[in-house]
């Protein structure tokens, strides 16, 4: 877990809206907390017969994650064109949203029918 020094935030108005519109916000400062993921995922692609299919088809996932998501993706290199290993990372102040969001790229990623999942696995720093 990484600090971060004097996060603004918008303090809550007794009817417990946030102000908004013309009237002025309370502002506080506090000290956040940010959290990060990071997903592994190791893909077989049984179609690709060259380093050019296997780039093709990495090049798609990994944009499609990366608006779908907003998240940080990279392949590691590798030499072999029918096995892939990508490497996500996802930052947020709230634990449990970055939880889901991997989750859910990760199922993402097993529902795509280009490739088979070998392994995945994901932590939360």
């Amino acid at each position: 877990m990484y600090s971060l020094p004097r996060v603004p935030v918008f303090e809550e108005r007794e009817n417990g809206n946030p102000a908004c519109g013309g009237e002025r916000a309370n502002l506080r400062y506090t000290t956040g907390h940010m959290f990060i993921g990071y997903l592994r995922v190791e893909l077989f692609i049984p179609h690709s017969r060259s380093l050019k299919d296997k780039r093709q088809v990495v090049l798609s996932i990994k944009q499609r994650l990366r608006q779908r998501f907003n998240i940080s993706i990279a392949e590691e290199p590798s030499d072999k064109w029918q096995r892939c290993r990508l490497a996500c990372v996802y930052v947020n102040y709230h634990r449990g949203e970055v939880g889901n969001t991997l989750a859910k790229v990760e199922e993402n990623v097993r529902n795509h029918i280009h490739f088979q999942v070998i392994d995945s696995e994901y932590e939360v720093f």
